[in-house]
């Protein structure tokens, strides 16, 4: 995952008396426990996420004695899941694993302070800062995701022809045509005037969101942006209303993207924001790492 390759980038640069690690196979697993075993060494797993995976991952450390951070990506409960009206099916299944998380893990984090409840842990999304040049005067608007229904992508792709007039063009990652890896992704960012993160409903963290702040790409949002605040003082919010006539939300987007100068962009200062880049490492991260391993938490 990304999040997960951004930790060891900003691990390994920033606090070198540790090694920070992102193992993709059960084997690459088995020989980092091996070896912490062997050497009497502390260690800290992460549960990234929901998957078969992740749990089997953390079974395996809270059977070695290491000490598990259940990254809580949606707070909010079963009432969340609902508000987002997704199949019953989805919801029961990720509520399941949300609660077996919940038992083995020895601390849950969350990204946002105003989630925080008794025992939980602030520890916010971690974005890699490395990105390509921004390309002014770009023609192009992307959608980066599932075309998920809570994302408004029907709307967004009905726009096509108001912009093609415009001489805008809709594009979408992953694609054939524009790739799937980080870097694909990076560059595509780059490429594009803004991105489409139109939610119908309220929710908690879109991953595109820090994605698009860390490229200095304007965001089209709604009301419910959670971080419309950071967006706004960084000249990133391209705020439209689905309710709104075709024609309006186009318009308006033409009109924020057309004024938007990516070369002074506050957002260029991205590095010492506590959004998700060097910053959030040092003064939340370590710090909770160095507790953790203190035994202070």
């Amino acid at each position: 995952m990304d999040f997960s390759h951004a930790l060891v980038y900003y691990g390994s640069k920033y606090d070198k008396r540790r090694e920070y690690i992102s193992p993709t196979k059960f084997c690459e697993i088995f020989n980092v426990y091996l070896g912490l075993n062997k050497n009497k060494k502390k260690a800290i797993c992460i549960i990234w996420d929901n998957s078969f995976y992740s749990f089997s991952l953390a079974t395996i450390a809270r059977f070695l004695g290491i000490k598990i951070i259940y990254y809580y990506h949606e707070p909010g409960g079963l009432t969340h899941k609902l508000e987002l009206r997704a199949p019953i099916y989805r919801i029961s299944i990720q509520r399941l694993a949300e609660i077996l998380n919940f038992k083995i893990a020895d601390y849950v984090a969350v990204s946002k302070l105003e989630k925080i409840e008794k025992d939980f842990v602030f520890l916010p999304l971690l974005y890699d800062d490395r990105r390509p040049k921004k390309i002014r005067n770009s023609n192009k608007i992307g959608y980066i995701g599932a075309l998920k229904s809570e994302r408004l992508p029907e709307l967004f792709k009905s726009l096509e022809c108001l912009f093609n007039e415009k001489k805008y063009e809709l594009i979408f990652f992953p694609s054939k045509e524009y790739g799937s890896t980080r870097e694909d992704k990076y560059k595509f960012l780059a490429e594009c005037a803004a991105i489409w993160n139109v939610f119908a409903y309220p929710y908690i963290l879109s991953g595109v969101t820090g994605d698009a702040f860390f490229s200095r790409t304007p965001l089209i949002v709604s009301k419910y942006e959670p971080f419309m605040d950071l967006l706004l003082k960084n000249d990133l919010a391209v705020r439209v209303d689905p309710a709104m006539s075709p024609k309006t939300i186009c318009e308006q987007i033409i009109k924020s993207i057309r004024a938007f100068n990516p070369s002074i962009s506050k957002s260029s200062n991205r590095d010492l924001s506590s959004f998700g880049g060097k910053k959030a490492f040092q003064v939340n991260w370590l710090k909770t790492f160095e507790a953790i391993i203190r035994k202070k938490y």
